[in-house]
């Protein structure tokens, strides 16, 4: 688990059995608010840059915003 300030957009960093790389992060907004598009595209974008990941996933804890989705 990494979470929190300074975690470089991920909640947990971890390998999988066949030895990739997976980031996950989790978004927590108002029950009103979509995740917006600019951050789902900074998440992606440090999965790989900072993290080396293979793949990375953002779990629909809120709804995405269409362009987030699209």
């Amino acid at each position: 688990m990494v979470g929190g300030s300074g975690d470089l957009a991920a909640d947990v960093v971890g390998n999988l059995p066949d030895g990739r790389r997976l980031v996950v992060q989790v978004k927590h907004y108002a029950p009103n608010r979509t995740v917006p598009s600019g951050d789902m595209q900074k998440f992606v974008g440090m999965a790989f840059a900072e993290h080396n990941a293979d793949g990375c996933s953002s779990p629909p804890g809120k709804p995405l915003s269409w362009e987030s989705a699209g």
